[in-house]
C-alpha cells in the first residue's frame, strides 16, 4: 500500500488541524527563512510594511490587509525574487498616550506634568508591546511569512535618529515653518491635530446648538445685525461680521409683538429671509452687501476688550460667505476658525483668547470662568436670551470631527505650531504620483489626487511628550535658532552622544549661544504619523547604515493598506519621499476596502458583531479565510459585508473538493517509483483539463502581475470545480479500467494537474498547497522541499488548447440543457435514451462521446422520428435539446442494471469498504426482471462494483431497484 493509501485508511484531519501540522513544518525546516535566502540578492523584491500598533487583539480587517501582504510576497518569490519581509511596529503618539493615561489615572497634560514625564514615557514604552505576542500568533496562524526577530520599532534610537535626519532635510529645503494660527484641537489632549488625522470615520453625526444671534447696530439701537452659530461658546471672541459683497440684504422691521422684538429691525441676506421663520416682518430697504462694509456694531459678550478695538466689531466682505444657509451674516472670532483667522491675518481684526489648552474659560470670562467650551453652550444661550440677543435657538444635527484617539470633539483654537510646507511641494507630489500604480485606479485619480489638491500644508508638532522630538533649538536670549539631525551633531554640540532620543533626555540637551544665551530645545514632539511615513529610512536607519542598498531599491516596489491610508499612511509617505528625494515612496499600491460587520454596520466589540479571529480560523481554517478574503471587492477598495458562512462555503466548495481530488489520486498512486508529468496527452479529457489548467495560469498569472488580488484568486474556484466535478469524474473509468495506457495517462494528467495546482493557489492557499505538494513530493523526479521554494509555472497556452476550451464549453452547455430536459420529464440520468437530437449548435466530433456518455445516450440523430415520443428544451441562445423517450427492453434493462450498481456501490460505502477491498455479493428476490438481469448482466455488475460473484443466498439489506425489490449481503472475499 503506497504512504497515500495508508494515509488514506487513518482518521482524516480536518484542513484547520493539518494547517497546524503545516505551521510546525514550516518551522521545523525554516522554509520561510530559506524563501528568502535562497533567492539572489542582486533581485530584490521590496516591500514596506505599514507598522501597527501592538495596544489591541488583532481583527477580521487587521486579517485582510495581512493576508495582501503575504499574498504578494509569495508570489513574487516564486518569479525568483528575494522578498524580504521585516516587521514593523508603530510606538509613538496619541494612541499609546490616551492609554496610559487611562492605566495611570490621569485626565490631562497638568497630571502627566505632575507625575514627571520620565514616568509617563517609561510608562509608555514598557505597555506599547502588550499584545506583541498575541500579534505575532494571529499573524502568523494566518500563514503570513514575516521576519519577527528582525523587526523594526519606531521608538528605536536609530528609527528616531533617521526620523530628525528627515525633519532636517525638511528644514534646511526651507520646508519648515512655525506659525501662529486656527487650526484643529483637541482639549483633552491639548494639542493641535493634522487634517489627516480627522477626516473619514474621525467625524460623527452630532447635535448642537443652532443659534440666530442679534448684534446691535451702532448707528441704531433698535436695527440689529442677524448672524448664525452653532458653536454659542465662540460668541465672547467675536471681533468682526462679515457678508458677501455681491448679495442683497434686507432690513426687515419686525411687525410682531413678541417682545423684545417687536419694532426691531434685523439686517440680514435677502435670500435668507426664511430664517425669519414665523416672525410677522416688512422690508424697508435693501442694498449690497458691499454697503453694509465699514459699519460698527456691539458685541454681546464684551468679557475682553481687545488692544486695538477701533478695528474690532466692524462689518467686512468675505469670499467664505454663503446664502446656502444662515442668514448671510457670520459671525468671526479669529482665534476659533480656519476662515475667521484668516480674516484676521488680512484685514488685521483683533484676536480675543477666552480659553485656556484645556479648553476652560478664563478667569476673565466671568460667569463661565473654569468652565469647558462644550459644557457652557447652554448657559451662554440662556444668559444671551435675556440680554436679548437670542431671535431664535433650535438644534442642528450635522457632521463633527472627532480626537481619532481620545473620540472627545476638536475645535478650532489658534496655536503655535510648526508646519510642513506641502502647498510648495504639490508640483512634485502630482508629478511622482504619475509613477505609481494603484489598485483600483480611480483612487489615485480620485481620492488621493483630491487630498493633495485640497491639503493645507502639515501641521507636524504636537504638544505632547511620546514621540520622535522635534530637533529645532532656540536661543533664550536672542533669535538663533538650529536644526540637529544626527547623534553626531548633538554629540558635536554638547559633547555628548544621547543613548535616548525621548523626552524628558532630549529636554537636557543645551548649548550655549555665542550671544551668551543658552540653546533650547522646543518642547514639542513630531505628529506620530511623520513616523509612519519616515518608515522607509527608519527601518533601514539611512542615511547612517545601508545607505547605498537603500538608494539603489528606492522606491518600494509594493505596499498594501486600508482606504482609509489615503489620508494616512500613504499620504505621508508620499509627502517625505516628494520632499527628500523627487521620487514616489512607491511603485505599487493596493487599496483595500472596509469589512463591515454581517448587517451592513461598522464592526464593533462594544456591539458584539465581530466575530473572533481565532474562532473563524479554528472553524474553517486560513485558507478558507484568505481565499474569501482575496476573491472579493475588498481588494479593490470595496466594502463587503463579512459573512461566516460564505469562508464556509470556500472551505466546502474549493478546499475540501480539492484535498478529495487529491484523495482520489492516491487510491490510484503507484506504490513506489516516480510519475512524469504529462506531456503529449491523447485523450479528449486530459487535453482539456491540461488546456484548461493552462488558461487558468495565465489569468492568475495575468492577475497578480497587475497587482488585481480579485482578478488572481477568482479563476481558482471554479477551475477546482471544474477538476473535481468533471474531470475526475468523467474520468472514473478510466482509472479503473483495464487499458492500462489510458489509465496510465489519465494519472499522469491528473498527477500534473495536480502539481501544477499546488503551485498557483500557493500564494492564496498556501496550507492546502503545501500539504498536497508534500503528498506528491515521493511521485516527483525532481522535487524541493516545499511547494514555497518552487519557482511559478510557465504559461504554455496556445490557439489550438484555446478552441478546445471553446468547444469543451459548448458541449457542456447542450450537456446542461440535456441533464435540465430530464429533470423536467424526471428521467434519471442512470435510465440510459436511445437517441437525441441538437439544433442551433453542433457537437464537435472529438466530443460527441463525451456528450453522449454524460447524458447517458446511444445515439445523437439528425432527426427523431415522428412517431415517437419526443421531448424538447431551448435556452436563450436558441440552442434546442430533444430526447427520444422511448425505451426499449434492452434500454430498460441498461437502466436497472446501472440502478442496481448504484445502490450496490453505496452499500459499500456505507459499510466502510474501499476500491482494495472485493465482496462477493449475495442477494434474494422474487423478482424474475432481477434474476433475468443478474443472469444477463453478471459480468458487468461484477466489474463496477468490484465484486468477485454475485451468487443467491441469504439477504440482509433491502434494496428497492426502480420497483423491483432484492435483499442483499456484502461478504468480503479479499
Amino acid at each position: 500500500m503506497s504512504k497515500a493509501q495508508e494515509e488514506k485508511e487513518e482518521k482524516p484531519r480536518g484542513l484547520p488541524e493539518q494547517e497546524q501540522d503545516i505551521l510546525h513544518f514550516w518551522e521545523k525546516e525554516k522554509i520561510f527563512q530559506r524563501s528568502v535566502s535562497e533567492r539572489p540578492a542582486g533581485k530584490p523584491f521590496v516591500f514596506y510594511d505599514g507598522p501597527p500598533y501592538a495596544t489591541g487583539v488583532p481583527h477580521i480587517g487587521t486579517l485582510l490587509a495581512q493576508t495582501q501582504k503575504d499574498v504578494v510576497p509569495r508570489y513574487k518569490t516564486m518569479r525568483g525574487y528575494r522578498v524580504e519581509r521585516r516587521f514593523g511596529w508603530d510606538c509613538h503618539g496619541l494612541p499609546i498616550e490616551v492609554m496610559v493615561e487611562k492605566a495611570l489615572g490621569l485626565n490631562s497634560r497638568k497630571d502627566i506634568e505632575a507625575i514627571g514625564i520620565k514616568k509617563f514615557n517609561t510608562t509608555c514604552r514598557e505597555m506599547v508591546l502588550k499584545y506583541v505576542d498575541v500579534w505575532q500568533a494571529i499573524v502568523t496562524r494566518i500563514g503570513r511569512w514575516v521576519d519577527f526577530e528582525n523587526d523594526y520599532k519606531t521608538m528605536d534610537l536609530d528609527f528616531m535618529e533617521s526620523g530628525i535626519w528627515v525633519f532636517k532635510q525638511l528644514y534646511d529645503k526651507g520646508l519648515v515653518y512655525e506659525a501662529y494660527r486656527s487650526s484643529l484641537y483637541c482639549t483633552r489632549c491639548e494639542t493641535p491635530l493634522s487634517k489627516m488625522e480627522t477626516g473619514g470615520e474621525n467625524y460623527r453625526e452630532v447635535t448642537d446648538p443652532s443659534v440666530y444671534v442679534a448684534f446691535r447696530s451702532r448707528e441704531d439701537d433698535h436695527t440689529f445685525f442677524l448672524a448664525w452659530t452653532t458653536t454659542p461658546w465662540t460668541l465672547s471672541a467675536n471681533t468682526a461680521l462679515a457678508v458677501n459683497a455681491a448679495a442683497t440684504y434686507v432690513k426687515a422691521r419686525l411687525t410682531g409683538k413678541r417682545e423684545p422684538w417687536a419694532r426691531r429691525t434685523l439686517i440680514l441676506a435677502k435670500d435668507r429671509l426664511a430664517a425669519l421663520g414665523d416672525e410677522p416682518y416688512e422690508v424697508v430697504e435693501e442694498c449690497l452687501g458691499s454697503d453694509l462694509v465699514g459699519k460698527r456694531y456691539e458685541p454681546v459678550q464684551p468679557f475682553i476688550t481687545p488692544e486695538k478695538d477701533e478695528r474690532a466689531w466692524t462689518v467686512l466682505a468675505q469670499d467664505f460667505v454663503s446664502l446656502e444657509d444662515g442668514t448671510g451674516i457670520v459671525h468671526v472670532a479669529p482665534a476659533f476658525g480656519e476662515d475667521d483667522f484668516g480674516v484676521h491675518q488680512r484685514d488685521a481684526v483683533p484676536l480675543i483668547l477666552t480659553i485656556g489648552d484645556d479648553g476652560r474659560y478664563l478667569p476673565s470670562v466671568t460667569p463661565y470662568a473654569g468652565r469647558h467650551v462644550k459644557e457652557a453652550d447652554q448657559s451662554i444661550i440662556t444668559d444671551l436670551t435675556e440680554d436679548g440677543h437670542i431671535f431664535s435657538a433650535g438644534t442642528v444635527t450635522h457632521s463633527y470631527p472627532f480626537c481619532w484617539r481620545c473620540k472627545e470633539p476638536l475645535i478650532y483654537k489658534v496655536q503655535d505650531s510648526i508646519f510642513v510646507a506641502v502647498e510648495k511641494l504639490k508640483k512634485t507630489m502630482f508629478d511622482t504620483l504619475t509613477k505609481t500604480h494603484w489598485v483600483p485606479e480611480h483612487i489615485k485619480e480620485g481620492r488621493f489626487m483630491k487630498g493633495i489638491e485640497t491639503a493645507p500644508d502639515w501641521n507636524i508638532s504636537r504638544k505632547r511628550y511620546w514621540g520622535i522630538p522635534v530637533p529645532i533649538w532656540k536661543c533664550d536670549s536672542c533669535d538663533a535658532e538650529e536644526v540637529l539631525g544626527s547623534l553626531d551633531d548633538i554629540e558635536a554640540k554638547t559633547g555628548n552622544r544621547p543613548i535616548d532620543l525621548h523626552r524628558p533626555a532630549i529636554d537636557t540637551v543645551t548649548w550655549p549661544c555665542s550671544c551668551g544665551g543658552s540653546m533650547q530645545r522646543v518642547p514639542d514632539v513630531c505628529d506620530v504619523w511623520f513616523d509612519s511615513g519616515s518608515m522607509p529610512y527608519g527601518q533601514a536607519h539611512y542615511p547612517f547604515e545601508h545607505k547605498e542598498q537603500f538608494e539603489k531599491t528606492f522606491p518600494a516596489e509594493f505596499i498594501a493598506e486600508g482606504l482609509d491610508q489615503t489620508r494616512g499612511w500613504f499620504y505621508t509617505l508620499h509627502v517625505l519621499a516628494a520632499a527628500l528625494f523627487e521620487k514616489p515612496a512607491f511603485k505599487n499600491v493596493i487599496v483595500n476596502g472596509l469589512i463591515m460587520a454581517e448587517d451592513g454596520t461598522k464592526m464593533s466589540k462594544s456591539k458584539g458583531n465581530m466575530p473572533d479571529s481565532n474562532e473563524v480560523l479554528a472553524r474553517y481554517g486560513a485558507d478558507a479565510l484568505r481565499l474569501y478574503l482575496m476573491d472579493s471587492p475588498l481588494t479593490r477598495g470595496e466594502s463587503v459585508n463579512f459573512s461566516e458562512q460564505e469562508v464556509g462555503e470556500v472551505m466546502r466548495k474549493t478546499l475540501l473538493p480539492l484535498s478529495n481530488v487529491y484523495s482520489f489520486f492516491a487510491l490510484y498512486a503507484p506504490t513506489s517509483g516516480t510519475i512524469e508529468p504529462m506531456a503529449s496527452p491523447t485523450h479528449i479529457l486530459d487535453r482539456w483539463i491540461l488546456a484548461r489548467l493552462e488558461a487558468v495560469k495565465q489569468e492568475v498569472t495575468e492577475g497578480m502581475e497587475h497587482y488585481e488580488l480579485w482578478r488572481a484568486a477568482k479563476p481558482l474556484a471554479s477551475f477546482i470545480n471544474d477538476l473535481s466535478t468533471w474531470y475526475v469524474r468523467r474520468s472514473r473509468d478510466r482509472f479503473k479500467g483495464s487499458d492500462e495506457k489510458d489509465k496510465s495517462d489519465a494519472l499522469s494528467t491528473l498527477f500534473t494537474v495536480l502539481l501544477e495546482t499546488t503551485k498557483i493557489i500557493a500564494p492564496f492557499a498556501p496550507f492546502i498547497a503545501e500539504a498536497i505538494y508534500q503528498k506528491l513530493k515521493p511521485l516527483l523526479v525532481s522535487a524541493l522541499d516545499s511547494v514555497h521554494l518552487e519557482l511559478w509555472p510557465e504559461v504554455k497556452a496556445s490557439v489550438s488548447k484555446a478552441t478546445l476550451l471553446t468547444e469543451m464549453e459548448s458541449a457542456r452547455k447542450i450537456i446542461e440543457l440535456g441533464h435540465a430536459l430530464r429533470a423536467q420529464e424526471k428521467i434519471k440520468v442512470r435510465q440510459p435514451l436511445g437517441a437525441m437530437r441538437v439544433q442551433g449548435a453542433s457537437i464537435p466530433e472529438t466530443l460527441r462521446e463525451v456528450v453522449l456518455e454524460e447524458l447517458n445516450v446511444k445515439t445523437v440523430a439528425e432527426k427523431l422520428p415522428a412517431t415517437r415520443q419526443v421531448v424538447s428544451l431551448g435556452d436563450e441562445k436558441e440552442v434546442t435539446v430533444s430526447f427520444d423517450l422511448t425505451l426499449t427492453p434492452e434500454l430498460e434493462r441498461e437502466g436497472l442494471r446501472r440502478e442496481f450498481v448504484r445502490q450496490i456501490n453505496a452499500l459499500r460505502k456505507k459499510q466502510g469498504l474501499t476500491i482494495h477491498d472485493r465482496v462477493a455479493i449475495i442477494f434474494a428476490t422474487e423478482s424474475e426482471t432481477l434474476r433475468a438481469l443478474f443472469a444477463k448482466e453478471k459480468e458487468v455488475i461484477l466489474k463496477d462494483t468490484l465484486a468477485d460473484d454475485l451468487v443467491e443466498g441469504e439477504g440482509r439489506d433491502t434494496l428497492r431497484v426502480n420497483s423491483e425489490n432484492a435483499q442483499v449481503t456484502l461478504k468480503k472475499s479479499r
